[in-house]
């Protein structure tokens, strides 16, 4: 039996295999069981390390007594190894991301990976349980690896590589990944951040987004839409308004910033007709009358256009190439009793990427401002 097979039938069962662009631009890998326990079964140095203090940072003290830094401390270890077992446990996988990568697929889901027996609880505070979670931020860091990504944390938004995408109570109002009040209409991440312009006092906007499953919530799907399902429908003329420098947007609420805004194009050619996109129109505001009348239009143009709704499953790991792809999520009411929507999201960068991000810390050339 193949170690792992598309829901789409993009991917053929072979370790040689050629991916094609899905047509919805969302492409389903899954993992058959039995490679899942094998991959299961050698990340276990990563699995059963234990969390220790030692001095004023935590470890992983594993049975061997070999010790490894807490992902914080060291996330390129952890994609290394991760990244490792995977290729070498379910090298199909590998391959396909591979090529996912270099087609630039918008949206990616990889189902079947091991989870752990008891879901994490939902994280009100924000604070990931390491030990709850050691699956998923394995799977996690194996996917990425595999798609020649590497993480990287903003640190007006959170000190640290892993995010919890859940409510918080004192989020209310927010139009977050925290909020949970307020729907978060179609958007790319850091919209507000530089793409291909060059980077001066703010770092540049990820490259993509990972998400882990913990908690899905049936009626609060994620939902996506690919970028060309909407710049299709634009005309000539307003997509050379869309490139003009013509558009102020703000940072997300998240980051709480007073930043004055740029002026920046919601559309980058992408060298071969295509296009990159950025988008946040509730944080846009149009310069021009042409501009203002390009936001109108596109405010249709998202109320008119069916977006794709991803019924993620425990165990998911949903990858979006951030200026393929917007996402959205509607509002919803918490429960507050631990099993509420929680994900475990990364923001990610292309390895080797000649657009660097400014750290502060050159120890820590992860955590950019």
């Amino acid at each position: 039996m193949s170690a792992m097979q598309s829901i789409t039938s993009t991917i053929a069962p072979r370790t040689d295999m050629e991916l094609h662009q899905p047509k919805d631009g969302l492409l389903y890998l899954n993992v058959c069981h039995e490679s899942a326990k094998e991959y299961q079964r050698l990340s276990s140095i990563l699995r059963y390390a234990r969390i220790v203090l030692q001095g004023m940072s935590l470890v992983f003290d594993n049975d061997t007594g070999s010790r490894l830094p807490h992902p914080d401390a060291n996330p390129y270890l952890w994609s290394e190894i991760a990244g490792n077992i995977l290729r070498e446990t379910i090298p199909e996988l590998a391959h396909a991301l591979r090529a996912a990568a270099a087609s630039e697929v918008p949206a990616i889901v990889v189902r079947g990976l091991p989870a752990e027996a008891t879901p994490a609880a939902t994280p009100y505070g924000g604070l990931i349980d390491l030990n709850e979670s050691r699956q998923a931020i394995i799977n996690l860091y194996g996917v990425i690896e595999c798609l020649g990504l590497t993480p990287i944390a903003y640190e007006t938004e959170d000190v640290s590589i892993l995010h919890a995408v859940a409510p918080r109570p004192d989020a209310g109002g927010l139009e977050a990944s925290i909020g949970f009040d307020k729907k978060l209409p179609f958007h790319t991440d850091y919209a507000d951040r530089p793409m291909t312009e060059a980077v001066t006092d703010l770092s540049p906007a990820a490259h993509a987004l990972a998400f882990a499953v913990e908690r899905p919530e049936p009626l609060v799907p994620m939902e996506c839409l690919p970028v060309t399902k909407v710049v299709d429908q634009l005309t000539e003329a307003e997509k050379s308004v869309a490139q003009q420098e013509a558009f102020e947007i703000l940072a997300p609420d998240i980051f709480r910033s007073q930043r004055r805004p740029c002026a920046r194009p919601l559309l980058i050619a992408d060298g071969n007709g295509g296009f990159y996109c950025r988008l946040n129109l509730a944080k846009t505001t149009p310069v021009t009358a042409a501009a203002r009348s390009l936001v109108s239009r596109l405010h249709n143009l998202l109320a008119e256009t069916q977006a794709l709704p991803i019924g993620v499953l425990r165990g998911d790991i949903v990858v979006f190439h951030n200026s393929r792809v917007l996402h959205r999520r509607s509002s919803f009411r918490p429960r507050w009793d631990g099993t509420d929507r929680y994900f475990i999201r990364m923001s990610l960068v292309r390895r080797g990427s000649r657009q660097r991000g400014l750290a502060r810390d050159p120890a820590r050339p992860w955590l950019w401002r």
